[in-house]
This record gives structure tokens, sequence and C-alpha cells, in this order.
């Protein structure tokens, strides 16, 4: 698979890994960064970690042949911003990485599903429109302008981090199913996510961040 021929890439380097890749990411600076989970002299997720949080503007792939839920909630929590595997299709993987260029995420559909139901959602007390506080919250830590979601999208992303349907969601919120798909559907472009689980599973990680110590918080599996 020669990806340095597809239209619209170019190839700007490549690395064993370790040290060595961080330093050819630092001269290079490229828009995507394409790793996997096994490199050498560090491990993957940790040098995800390291890109991601040094320099922000660089958007991680990663592309593995370890297919596993685990990685990918690990992965998640790392801000990369896609997860897909090996054996994925040539025109998928050329798509991915120009999706994540734009700012994007693409994360194995399968194994995003199965994060989602092994990590199950957050369940929380108090209101909603204090659970989109502490979504509001956890944005700014994480360096996310909060202010771009008006106050009923920071409640909509707050039920569906918990699960819920979009009617079940307009009849908590007051509103109609169609204003419920528009307030979904521009969290998702907000949000850079490809879907709605997406979303759902980028807003139950934020809740997960808020919350403090000393509260009561309890999870159950869906």
């Amino acid at each position: 698979m020669l990806l340095s021929e597809e239209p619209g890439l170019e190839w700007a380097g490549e690395s064993a890994g370790g040290e060595d890749a961080l330093e050819r990411i630092e001269e290079l600076r490229p828009d995507v960064v394409l790793m996997d989970f096994r490199l050498e002299g560090m491990d993957g997720l940790q040098m995800a970690a390291t890109i991601t949080a040094k320099h922000p503007e660089i958007n991680v792939l990663i592309i593995t042949g370890y297919g596993n839920e685990i990685y990918l909630a690990e992965a998640l929590q790392n801000k990369v911003s896609g997860f897909i595997t090996k054996d994925s299709s040539k025109d998928l993987i050329s798509n991915a990485i120009k999706t994540v260029a734009n700012k994007g995420t693409v994360w194995d559909p399968e194994l995003l599903y199965s994060a989602v139901v092994g990590l199950g959602y957050l369940k929380r007390g108090g209101t909603t429109s204090r659970d989109a506080g502490h979504l509001e919250a956890a944005m700014v830590k994480s360096g996310i302008n909060s202010e771009q979601f008006a106050p009923k999208e920071l409640e909509t992303m707050a039920f569906l981090s918990k699960g819920l349907s979009n009617k079940e969601i307009a009849i908590k919120l007051g509103v109609s199913v169609a204003s419920v798909k528009k307030y979904v559907s521009d969290i998702m472009s907000k949000l850079g996510a490809a879907n709605r689980t997406t979303a759902a599973v980028v807003a139950a990680h934020f809740l997960e961040k808020a919350i403090d110590p000393g509260e009561n918080v309890q999870s159950s599996s869906v």
C-alpha cells in the first residue's frame, strides 16, 4: 500500500519510533502522524500523549494490528484523532488521513461500540444543567472553546453521554425531535466527531474528567 502515491497526500517521512520519531516530528511538523501501539523505545500511547501535548496542532491517527476496545478507549483519553486497524482498505485509510488532517475524527465503528458498551455510561446525581456545567468546565481545562456550544447543546451532550435517544432527549428538554437532531448535528460538527456515537463517547469522557473525588458517582453498563 503506497499512500505516498495517493492524490492529496504528501509523505513527509518515517521513523522506527522512540526519541528518533519525536525528533523527526519536531523537524518535519506534519499535519498527521500515523503510528502503531508497538514502537521501539517507547509505548505508542505514551508517544501519542507526548505529541498531542507538545503539538496540539498535529493530529495522531493510530493504525494498528491490535484491534482492541481497551486500546481504543485509551487512545480517546490521549486525544488521538483516529483509531483504525491495519486490515482496513486502502481507500478507508486514505480517507481517514484526510479526515483527521481536517480536524475530524475516525474510529473503527465495531471497536467504538464495544468500548462504549464495555466502559458503560456515567450515571450522576443532580440536574442536567449541573452536568452541562461540568461539561463546560472540563472543556475549558482541555483547551476547547466551550463558548461555541449553546446551553441546549451542552444539555444535549450531557444526555448523549448517558445513552438517551433523540426522542428521549427531546422529552427531557421540552423541544421537538427535529430540534434535537439539529443540536446533535451541530455538536458533531463542533467536536469534529464522525458520528453520534463518537460525540457521546467524547461527552462521557469530558464528564468523567470533571468528576470531583468527593461526589457520589455510579457507573453502569448499557
